[in-house]
């Protein structure tokens, strides 16, 4: 198996094209968008945008709060004295003046000048260009909150945020209202079954970032470090098996059937290639851009092993999802359509994993789905390990990494054909 370890290992090497693009490339990406990103923050990673927003409230909350009160009367179902109890606590909730807090908040209009318009005149500023964005409380949103927080039903509509142009600063802006609004329905909440928390306690963001006790912060430049090495570790897959293409075209794996070698060590070939390259392609991203743009500051030793055990464990799986599609260009006819289905495979599992767009713009049942994915998982487990430096963040990641390129690699196996079966 070494020496077909080394023939891939040199007709890689021999293309020094594809060796700028697998190796150079995603260290280039990362430096370039570190620094077009880098534009958001201050030198202490504070947020320094300077946005323009339009708030528009159509709500008129006493009159939903009346609407509300009717809907309770009508309620047979609950006694005189649970509706009283449910008025007592509705009275107190008042999502409008909390947004309003919010939106007048002095650390907030830092980076955000927000005003108070009607939708006609946001409309025409948000056309014209004048303001970033509108945020339009729609009218019995009052009512609707209400009706979700004390009786748990969905919510008919919610706020309204509308831009003309967007861009990582508006998914930013949009993301920070957004956590605002679930952390205010959190509250509620805690408040309808007796907690004590008080709604003064909801934290407004501060325009920067909010480092819990213990927790080391994660910036754009470790994300992209992550993000973009895992995206093209799942290159790898198709570089080394559109070779197996070429060497079916120049009959190199007609010669190597004719000798005496065990065929399938052909296979075991690519998988450990693919490993290899993997490993060393993630490794160098992250050695690099720490080397050029200081990504790993302060991180000691041990945080350097637990980088390499995650890289491991992920060249493991993506080596055995590879040997499938070895298989796979082995047993077609059409080379073309295996290497059309490795394209939309990694296209699929680079979206989902973060490798395009931030895996955080996406609903949460897709964020739950990208951790089963291997890169979507390596970018959560080292999330999390450059958050808390915890050996117990990493295991069950690393864990199902390995089974993963254990299971996969016995499927690309038994799909490996046998003598007389290439075509």
């Amino acid at each position: 198996m070494l020496t077909f370890l080394l023939k891939d290992l040199l007709i890689f090497w021999r293309d020094r094209k594809e060796v700028l693009i697998v190796i150079l490339l995603p260290l280039l990406l990362v430096i370039v968008l570190s620094f077009a990103m880098g534009g958001m923050f201050d030198n202490n990673n504070n947020l320094s945008m300077d946005m323009n927003i339009g708030f528009v409230v159509e709500d008129d909350q006493e009159q939903s709060l009346q609407s509300y009160e009717d809907m309770l009367s009508s309620m047979d179902e609950l006694t005189e004295e649970e509706k009283a109890q449910f008025l007592a606590i509705a009275s107190s909730i008042r999502p409008i003046d909390m947004f309003e807090q919010f939106f007048n908040d002095p650390e907030v209009n830092d980076w955000m000048e927000v005003e108070k318009l009607s939708r006609a005149e946001a409309e025409e500023k948000v056309e014209n260009g004048d303001i970033h964005a509108m945020f339009v409380i729609p009218q019995d949103y009052t009512k609707n909150f209400l009706e979700n927080i004390l009786h748990g039903r969905e919510m008919d509509q919610s706020f309204e945020f509308i831009v003309m142009d967007a861009g990582i600063e508006i998914e930013t802006l949009y993301s920070i209202i957004q956590n605002y609004a679930d952390q205010m329905n959190l509250q509620f909440a805690i408040q309808n079954i007796g907690g004590e928390i008080q709604m003064e306690e909801i934290h407004l963001p501060e325009g920067g970032r909010e480092v819990a006790e213990g927790v080391e912060p994660f910036t754009l430049k470790q994300y992209f470090a992550i993000a973009i090495s895992a995206l093209f570790s799942l290159f790898i897959i198709s570089t080394v098996v559109s070779r197996i293409a070429i060497e079916r075209r120049d009959r190199t794996f007609n010669r190597i059937i004719l000798t005496n070698v065990p065929a399938r060590n052909f296979l075991f070939g690519k998988t450990a290639a693919t490993f290899l390259l993997s490993w060393l392609q993630v490794m160098l991203v992250f050695i690099g851009s720490h080397l050029i743009l200081n990504v790993f500051d302060g991180k000691a030793l041990s945080f350097w092993l637990g980088l390499i055990l995650v890289a491991t464990a992920f060249s493991i799986a993506i080596a055995g999802i590879s040997t499938i599609f070895s298989s796979f260009m082995l047993k077609t006819k059409n080379t073309d359509t295996v290497d059309g289905l490795i394209m939309i495979f990694i296209i699929l599992l680079g979206t989902l994993g973060g490798g395009f767009v931030p895996i955080y713009v996406f609903p949460a049942w897709l964020q739950q789905v990208s951790q089963w994915i291997p890169n979507g998982l390596v970018l959560s487990a080292l999330t999390e390990w450059f958050q808390y430096e915890s050996m117990s963040t990493l295991w069950m990641p690393t864990l199902y990494l390995v089974i993963l390129g254990v299971v996969t690699f016995f499927i690309g196996v038994m799909l490996y054909p046998k003598r007389g079966g290439v075509r």
